[in-house]
């Protein structure tokens, strides 16, 4: 998985669940697939591959919501 498509997949629970990123992030944490899809799951798992650093993953969410505001 690509780590843009793991951002849209977290973004989507994001939008469906009404709250932020970073909630649902810690949340897909602490809960897995015991309340997640797996394709979330994996998805953390991508981004944290992808952003080893707190302020990496800061930084590559505010790019692909700017990308995505601009399409």
């Amino acid at each position: 998985m690509k780590p843009t498509t793991a951002y849209k997949i977290i973004q989507k629970e994001c939008d469906f669940l009404g709250k932020s990123f970073s909630w649902v992030w810690a949340d897909i944490i602490k809960h897995g697939s015991m309340i997640y899809s797996e394709q979330a799951v994996q998805a953390v798992d991508v981004l944290s591959d992808h952003c080893p650093h707190t302020e990496d993953l800061m930084w590559f969410c505010l790019q692909q919501k700017i990308k995505l505001n601009n399409t």
